[in-house]
């Protein structure tokens, strides 16, 4: 059981390291000439 809580934590912060990566990014690019 605790072995998939370590699984789950790690691709949580996978995907939410892969989110500020893909989505933070180009956002600061967008917000300037988007409105």
């Amino acid at each position: 059981m605790t072995f998939l809580y370590i699984i789950l934590a790690v691709n949580a912060v996978t995907w939410l390291t892969m989110y500020l990566i893909i989505f933070k990014t180009p956002l600061l690019d967008v917000d300037e000439g988007d409105e």
